[in-house]
């Protein structure tokens, strides 16, 4: 924080000292006055940036004796820090009542006393004996030279000037900055030099409007006894110095103040480079070549990733990093642990669905826990025969021998083949072929129904069966065939 505010206050003062030598004789008020705020904000803001740097250093190693230090009483240091904030506080506080106190003070008057709305502004009349001054849209000005009409034009277009180029704002800005950093002697600099400003706004708007430069002048010198106490009005005849006059006739040239204005941006990317802060992508780094130790001895080392954890007979436990030490301390490091390694167990193989009822698979022998691997493991029964397998899947002669490709290639192209046929033979089958007979033979043989009855006899029949015999008991009825 305290370097900060140091490149802060080094970078202010020498943007005002670029303003006093080279821009401030110039009639370029405008510029001055955006520089002047301006810069105020520049310097608060270059110490800000960072530029980053890559350096590479030569690794050089070191040595470091390790010692046992007695536990004592250490006692905390006294915090300076926290007193300067302390008076920092204090006396911004009361700059700021000051402030308060005086803000109120131009309040008071402004309603206690009569108002007059002239132009863009709003004249205040006061019976006191004053000098003509501004602060915000109030004019602040003797109410008998009022009345009298003895104040001059030239006055009127001069506090005009501050009302409607807004520079109570400046002032304002300035002394809440002076609150915060009454510390910095550059903001009371600052200060005079925009006020100065100021006036030479007003000073050339008066010349060009009126254009009396002499008049102007002597009226100037005769209201010089009129002295103001409110700080924050801008006042009439403040600073009224030999470098007011000197300004009304001054001429500047064009192409000479266009050089300056451009001289501003490179001026600014140099502050920004030299109060910039400096980041290195680099660093140097050593390496611990030795480590010698008066009493203490090592009782146990611990290796956890790229760190060394030594453990000492005292109890002091101090980590390391594996590439800061030497080729004689690594050979003493144990031996890492050796890895587990996980035997893979292929998977079983996958059931196959087999027409008809699965056979149970074969019992395993008592006592042989790890088969070998010619042994037959699974037993399978299809359509196409009995097939083997041993304990990983594989297949297997019924002797135990494991098949080779060539065999299980031609075994497969056997099916495919079988497979084959079987639909074939089912799809193709010889048609049935029907006896077949001439026409003639149709026609000479024609077969004649015999008639069972003749019509005289089944009448007969039907006339015997409705009138039944009394004679006879049951009648028993037979139908010819």
């Amino acid at each position: 924080m305290i370097f900060y505010i140091l490149k802060t206050i080094a970078c202010l003062s020498l943007l005002l000292a670029f303003y006093h030598f080279f821009l401030e004789r110039e009639k370029m008020h405008r510029f001055n006055r955006f520089y002047l705020l301006g810069s105020v904000i520049v310097s608060f803001l270059i110490p800000l940036f960072t530029i980053e740097t890559t350096v590479i250093l030569p690794i050089e190693p070191e040595y470091i004796e390790e010692t046992i230090v007695p536990n004592e009483i250490t006692t905390s240091p006294i915090n300076y820090f926290e007193y300067l904030l302390y008076i920092w506080w204090t006396v911004s506080g009361i700059l700021l009542i000051r402030f308060i106190k005086n803000l109120w003070n131009l309040l008071k008057i402004v309603k206690n006393n009569q108002q007059i709305k002239y132009k863009k502004a709003i004249l205040v009349l006061v019976d006191d004996s004053i000098s003509p001054y501004t602060f915000w849209n109030y004019i602040f000005i003797n109410k008998d030279e009022f009345d009298n009409k003895e104040i001059e034009k030239e006055l009127f277009t001069h506090e005009l000037t501050h009302v409607t180029q807004k520079h109570t704002f400046d002032v304002i800005f300035l002394e809440l900055l002076l609150i915060s950093f009454w510390f910095n002697p550059m903001f009371y600099l600052l200060k005079k030099y925009i006020q100065l400003n100021h006036e030479f706004l007003a000073d050339n708007n008066v010349i060009t409007l009126h254009k009396n430069i002499s008049e102007y002048q002597y009226l100037l010198l005769n209201k010089t006894a009129w002295n103001n106490n409110y700080y924050l009005a801008s006042n009439f005849n403040y600073s009224l110095t030999k470098k007011r006059l000197v300004m009304m006739t001054t001429k500047s040239s064009k192409s000479k103040i266009l050089l300056k204005k451009l001289a501003v941006m490179p001026l600014i990317a140099g502050f920004t480079f030299v109060f910039a802060e400096r980041v290195e992508a680099q660093k140097k780094r050593s390496t611990l070549k030795e480590v010698k130790s008066t009493k203490d001895k090592v009782k146990d080392v611990h290796v956890y990733n790229d760190k060394v954890t030594y453990t000492y007979e005292s109890g002091k436990v101090i980590v390391k990093k594996l590439s800061h030490l030497t080729e004689a301390e690594k050979q003493q490091l144990p031996p890492p642990p050796a890895k587990k390694v996980k035997k893979r167990i292929p998977p079983p193989p996958k059931k196959r669905k087999v027409k008809g009822k699965t056979p149970p698979p074969p019992p395993p022998h008592e006592g042989d826990h790890h088969q070998k691997s010619d042994e037959i493991a699974l037993t399978r029964f299809t359509a196409d025969g009995i097939k083997y397998y041993n304990r990983f899947g594989s297949r297997i002669t019924k002797s135990g021998r494991v098949m080779k490709p060539e065999e299980l290639r031609k075994e497969k192209m056997k099916e495919k083949a079988r497979k084959s046929k079987r639909v074939l033979s089912e799809v193709k089958q010889p048609k049935k072929v029907l006896p077949t007979r001439s026409s003639k033979a149709i026609a000479d043989k024609k077969e004649v129904k015999p008639n069972l009855t003749e019509p005289t006899t089944f009448k007969k029949l039907e006339r015997k069966l409705l009138t039944p015999s009394s004679d006879i008991k049951s009648t028993r009825i037979v139908i010819p065939k």
